[in-house]
């Protein structure tokens, strides 16, 4: 399927896009290939979809490729795992500089997943999940404790079609701990969205020097509660004076002495000063000592 407009053209469901097959059983999990073009900086895409004609969803897809001679961008959207039998209709959206692009009918695509789903077939049955059985065993070591300073003045995107879009500009920071020590550059920020119910979903990215000379990208992903009228007063720029943050943070090096870091999943707990414009969170890496189904015997 093509379709366009503003100057824009996107398209799925072929050979370089490929999609489900049109109402036809695929077994799960599902991806969806969408193309674009041109390709923009500007450029996001998500896809919404309901369940059994149930309520919109909505999944952000990532930029998965892009054709430079062509000007092409390809993004992918991971589906959630559904259950056997279930009809998903779907359609992908593009918004770019402030234009939307949508398929010209709500929902013109659909698949079912199929009833001898592979998948679902090898998974235990329910009632081997039984409540008070043991939990998979994890381990969480503190990395580094870290505290940003935001630039005293948001960029307020405004309402978009994708939320109230802020952007909160890194002016600087300091992290502190066992095994990561170093400062943020002034650069980087977390491009905020904050849905209608007063969450808001960070889009981090930020360099870190560390105080050995390497250099570590940041990039995480998280929740900030600004309350269940957060996103009223946000609109009028008022925010609460502090509140809790939890993020999952992913790092990236090149440097021989961090290449450990870089499969480490990660999260941050900690809070947000809005009135000084500071965050301060520890960082944990989570190690998984699980090895068997331990978690549901």
């Amino acid at each position: 399927m093509h379709f366009s407009g503003s100057g824009l053209t996107v398209w799925y469901g072929t050979p370089d896009a490929p999609a489900p097959p049109e109402g036809a059983p695929v077994a799960a999990p599902v991806e969806i290939t969408i193309g674009v073009e041109p390709a923009l900086s500007s450029n996001t895409v998500s896809v919404l979809y309901r369940e059994n004609g149930g309520p919109e969803r909505n999944i952000r897809a990532t930029l998965s490729r892009t054709d430079h001679q062509a000007r092409k961008h390809y993004f992918r959207a991971a589906l959630p795992v559904f259950m056997p039998g279930t009809k998903v209709e779907y359609q992908p959206v593009l918004v770019s500089a402030g234009r939307r692009v949508n398929t010209p009918l709500p929902f013109p695509s659909s698949f079912y997943i199929s009833q001898a789903n592979p998948s679902a077939a090898s998974l235990p049955g329910p009632d081997a999940l039984r409540v008070g059985t043991l939990p998979f065993r994890y381990e969480m070591e503190h990395l580094t404790r870290v505290a940003v300073q935001l630039r005293k003045r948001p960029e307020v995107i405004g309402n978009t079609p994708d939320g109230l879009r802020l952007d909160f500009l890194v002016n600087g920071g300091f992290l502190r701990g066992e095994k990561i020590n170093g400062v943020f550059y002034p650069s980087g920020g977390d491009w905020m969205r904050v849905r209608t119910d007063g969450v808001g979903i960070t889009d981090i990215i930020a360099t870190i020097k560390t105080d050995d000379g390497a250099l570590i990208l940041m990039e995480a992903s998280g929740i900030f509660d600004l309350g269940v009228n957060g996103f009223d007063q946000a609109l009028a720029g008022h925010y609460p004076d502090t509140g809790p943050v939890v993020i999952s943070p992913r790092f990236l090096s090149a440097d021989l002495r961090y290449f450990w870091l870089n499969r480490l999943p990660c999260t941050g707990i900690g809070y947000v000063n809005m009135d000084a414009l500071q965050v301060h969170y520890d960082v944990y890496g989570i190690h998984s000592q699980s090895t068997t189904t331990d978690g549901v015997q």
